[in-house]
């Protein structure tokens, strides 16, 4: 971000599907505000960042398994500019 100061991204927070949906939406936000913090904290300003949550809607792997399970527990960028 530092080497291209006109990008904007969007950090998106992601859960697998155990527990509660309203739980797992709230801990997805979480996860992503956290990595939006991280950045602020590092020098990001925080008009070219934004964060959103998804919870266990938008798995990438099964949630049959732990490996999968924990590779929708995962947290992305993507550029909205």
């Amino acid at each position: 971000m530092e080497d291209h100061p006109a990008l904007k991204i969007r950090i998106q927070g992601h859960t697998d599907n155990q527990g509660e949906a309203d739980s797992n939406l709230v801990l997805s936000e979480n996860r992503a505000k956290a990595v939006f913090n991280f950045l602020i904290d590092n020098g990001i300003d925080a008009t070219r960042l934004s964060y959103l949550g998804f919870g266990e809607s938008q798995p990438i792997d099964t949630n049959d398994t732990p490996e999968g399970r924990q590779n929708n527990r995962r947290t992305e960028f993507v550029i909205v500019q």
